[in-house]
This record gives C-alpha cells, structure tokens and sequence, in this order.
C-alpha cells in the first residue's frame, strides 16, 4: 500500500501495474472520476493533498508580493496554465497573500498535532 502523487499513479494505474483504491482530496480527482474518495470509503475526516506556493524573504515589500500573486492569480487562470497543470494532476488555485499564509497556517497546526499525537522524530 502506498500514498502516491496523482501523476505517477495514474502511470501505473494505466499500465495494470497497480490498483487504485481512492483518492485522498475532499472531493473526486476529474482524471479518475472513478475513484471515490476516502471519506466516500468510509474514512472520515482524512484529507491529504499536494499543494504548492510562492514564499518571499522577509522584508520584501507588500505592494510587490501583491503584484507578483495578482500576476500569478491571472496566469492560473488562463486555459492553457490551467490544462497544462492538469495533466500532471495538479489543480489551479490562487489566492491571496493572506488566504494563503492562513492556509499554511492551518496546514502547519494539523499536520504539527498529528506528528505530536504520534510521537514522530526526525532521524
């Protein structure tokens, strides 16, 4: 058993190398629609997905970190970004400076709890 990239699963998904059993996300992959999701199997409230962002240093300047996420903001939304991410299972979302430091907030309390709960160590 493994959690895997949506990418390289769906490779060896397509090769009848292995079997998905579900999807970690919230809700259905569009590339498996198959494939319910782990709540839908039973297991509530686990969700785990990839995500991706732009950081800056400290200090950089709050009207250049708007510009580069409303530039990122607009490519994203543009077809030919959001179909090339796509293919790699990777949805396009953006959001705002703030959205996302309180996203990674939230990412960082939930993911820190569940490594205290379980008494992980860095080796």
């Amino acid at each position: 058993m493994m959690f895997s990239d949506a990418l390289p699963a769906v490779q060896g998904m397509k090769t009848g190398k292995i079997r998905a059993l579900a999807v970690t996300s919230e809700k259905r992959w569009p590339h498996t629609p198959e494939l319910p999701t782990l709540a839908e199997e039973g297991v509530r409230g686990f969700a785990a997905v990839n995500w991706w962002g732009i950081l800056f240093p400290a200090g950089v300047p709050g009207p250049i970190i708007d510009k580069v996420a409303a530039d990122l903001g607009k490519a994203l939304a543009t077809p030919a970004v959001k179909s090339a991410l796509a293919v790699l299972g990777v949805e396009a979302i953006s959001s705002t400076p703030e959205q996302f430091g309180a996203f990674m907030a939230s990412e960082t309390t939930r993911w820190g709890k569940l490594i205290k709960e379980a008494g992980l160590k860095v080796e």
